[in-house]
């Protein structure tokens, strides 16, 4: 089950508009195409905002070069979000991979480290079914065939498994690739410390790293935690929040590749 499910700001006429919106969007008179361009009448505001914060993070990584990671990438909306808005913004930049980690399975193995809301966290928590990497992979690959120069397709990669094993496995099989973007979603400890200091080594100058969960504070604070105890203390960065999605923080290196203070 996902959170969004339990946890809201919403009052009740809020829920039930929301409820009303999803059964029009499931019964809306139109054929496919027409449907498709008209999500925004069913896109509510704090998801467009989502989406907008989104696109601000890519917009400082335009001038950079490097691949994009999506750690805790999830249902892969921000991979896919991504793809779209590297054909946009810079069509011929077949170089801007993107690989999208996930175990596909939800939690497993929280820590002593780990403080959180039991009801709404524990293992299994966001767990997909068994063939989604595929199914990603395959969404991934048909937003690249249908946007501009479609026919050079095939460039992003899915990783299935814990971030711990298929991050190594990406410095093994990519060992020159450099990183300008990395989100982060992934809620415990551990993994999240691991990856950031993975990830960090080949952060290009000027690059950036997301998280969507920083603020989240007492429910599940592993990014939090991260941040105070090994971010802040012992690398040069700024701290940023974007404008249309406050809970979507960033930070940039404008070193890049792990520099200490």
């Amino acid at each position: 089950m996902h959170e969004s499910s339990i946890i809201t700001n919403s009052d009740q006429d809020q829920i039930k508009a929301r409820q009303e919106l999803f059964e029009l969007s499931k019964n809306y008179p139109s054929t496919n195409e027409e449907l498709e361009r008209s999500l925004g009448l069913f896109i509510r505001g704090s998801l467009l905002a989502r989406m907008l914060g989104t696109f601000e993070v890519y917009q400082k990584i335009i001038s950079l070069p490097g691949s994009i990671l999506d750690v805790g990438t999830w249902r892969g909306q921000t991979a896919v979000l991504c793809e779209n808005f590297r054909a946009i913004l810079e069509p011929l930049n077949f170089q801007r991979r993107i690989h999208a980690f996930d175990t596909f399975t939800g939690y497993a193995g929280f820590s002593e480290n780990d403080p959180r809301d039991k009801k709404l966290y524990s293992d299994g928590t966001y767990s997909l079914p068994g063939d989604y990497a595929n199914l990603l992979e395959k969404l991934l690959k048909l937003h690249e065939r249908n946007n501009a120069m479609g026919h050079i397709n095939g460039k992003h990669k899915v990783w299935e498994g814990d971030c711990r094993t298929t991050l190594s496995a990406f410095e093994q099989q990519y060992p020159g690739e450099m990183i300008a973007l990395a989100w982060f979603d992934l809620n415990v400890f551990e993994p999240t410390k691991d990856a950031f200091e993975r990830i960090l080594k080949r952060l290009v100058p000027g690059g950036v790293v997301a998280f969507w969960q920083l603020t989240r504070g007492g429910q599940i604070p592993a990014e939090g935690m991260h941040y105070l105890t090994d971010v802040i203390g012992n690398y040069e960065h700024q701290l940023h929040r974007t404008q249309a999605y406050p809970s979507l923080c960033y930070l940039t290196f404008p070193k890049g590749a792990g520099a200490l203070k």
